[in-house]
Parts: structure tokens; C-alpha cells; sequence
């Protein structure tokens, strides 16, 4: 797998920073991002009881949302950071592969690679919102 961050940093609309007294800092930032960051990987995909490689390159050409960042006191040695809801985003998800392309070959199984680029989205929700 590799990230490639692409031409351009996100762009801060608006920042408001919530500093409590027990040291907690939050940060609520509204991002507005168009650089084309570039991931790519491999993965392993279950469908009908079988077991396919697919290889999966995606690129987001657009993010724009409410995005929040969260230190905990100190000695924290974490800190997290989401989007509040999800983003309006622009995604591209290219996936192949030897059994992926069959796949994509079969009668009526037109949609299956939709199908995979929605799961994809989701699972990108998940995590970061």
C-alpha cells in the first residue's frame, strides 16, 4: 500500500479552538481540500464463497466538511481526529485484478464492481467520520 498526499495542502475556511481548564483542546476546522491525494492497495475480497485479490487505487479529488481534532490533557499520547459528518467529497475507485476482472466479464453480474467501490466509501466513512 502507498499514500501519495498530492499537489496541495487543505485550505482552514474557519478554526475555533476550545481550550478547558482541565487541558483538553479541541479544534473544529472547516476544510476545504482539492489536492488529489492518491492511495493504492491490495485486498482480499469474499464473494459467493470465494476468495479474490483485488487491487484497489483510489484518489479523492475533493473534500470539503467540518473536520474536529481532539488532545486530551497532557500526558496524553494520543489524539483523534474526524470528520463531525461526512464530508462532500469527490472520490475515484479504480479496482482490477485477474479474478476482479473476470468477474466484471459475467452476465448479470454488472453491478458487482459498484457494489465494491460503495463498500470501499463506506468503510472510509467509518473511519473518519
Amino acid at each position: 500500500s502507498k499514500v501519495m498526499i498530492g499537489s496541495d495542502p487543505p485550505k482552514i475556511l474557519t478554526a475555533e479552538v476550545d481550550a478547558r481548564e482541565d487541558g483538553d483542546i479541541t479544534v473544529d476546522l472547516e476544510i476545504e481540500y482539492g489536492g488529489g491525494v492518491m492511495m493504492d492497495g491490495t485486498t482480499i475480497a469474499f464473494f459467493g464463497g470465494t476468495e479474490m485479490t483485488v487491487n484497489a487505487e483510489g484518489m479523492i479529488k475533493k473534500c470539503n466538511g467540518k473536520m474536529r481534532i481532539h488532545i486530551p490533557k497532557w500526558p496524553a499520547e494520543r489524539f483523534w481526529i474526524a470528520f463531525l459528518k461526512e464530508p462532500d467529497w469527490d472520490m475515484d475507485i479504480q479496482c482490477s485484478g485477474p479474478a476482479y476482472d473476470k468477474l466484471t466479464m459475467l452476465p448479470g453480474l454488472g453491478g458487482v464492481p459498484k457494489l465494491i467501490v460503495k463498500k470501499v466509501k463506506n468503510v472510509l466513512c467509518e473511519k473518519f467520520v
